[in-house]
């Protein structure tokens, strides 16, 4: 019970105190589709830690019937999936006219740098090398869900407007 009691006046002071401007705004939906249970619940974690409501889904077809249920504000993407990759999930959610400029994250813990650069080139808006912590999340949602655009759209291509996230992401693969 001590240990509790210590905690909850540090929370109760974090949750009071001014809003770190490189947070990301609360409230946003999030759809997390990742197939393995346990980085699921981290990931599921870390977005309600930051105010974020996560919409999980384990696999390509059950991302489709949440995207048609309620509209996202991002998705963060496993690159590997029971039925299909994340390239096929990206495709998918470009056609629906409601996401076609939704952000997508992929995650992977294991792209070479060479494929992560064909796969923001083709629409990810950035790459998360598995496994991140919660504030490379954060950093990366606040630039993402604040209308900051981390990579060129598909069929743009200029190297030099690309942000510092990507760059970072990018390089860390």
């Amino acid at each position: 019970a001590l240990p509790a009691t210590t905690a909850a006046p540090a929370e109760a002071t974090a949750a009071t105190a001014e809003p770190d401007a490189s947070a990301p705004a609360p409230g946003h939906r999030v759809l997390l589709v990742e197939d393995d249970e346990v980085n699921r619940m981290v990931v599921e974690r870390f977005l309600d830690a930051l105010g974020q409501q996560a919409v999980c889904a384990p696999d390509i077809h059950n991302a489709l019937r949440l995207l048609h249920e309620r509209p996202i504000d991002l998705a963060l993407i496993d690159m590997n999936l029971p039925d299909g990759d994340g390239r096929e999930l990206l495709a998918r959610l470009r056609a629906l006219p409601a996401h076609a400029h939704t952000p997508a994250v992929l995650m992977s813990a294991h792209i070479p740098r060479r494929e992560v650069d064909a796969l923001l080139e083709a629409g990810f808006a950035a790459f998360l090398s598995k496994p991140f912590s919660r504030q490379r999340l954060r950093a990366l949602l606040a630039e993402l869900l604040a209308g900051g655009r981390t990579a060129p759209l598909a069929g743009e291509r200029d190297p030099g407007s690309a942000s510092a996230a990507t760059a970072a992401t990018a390089a860390s693969a």
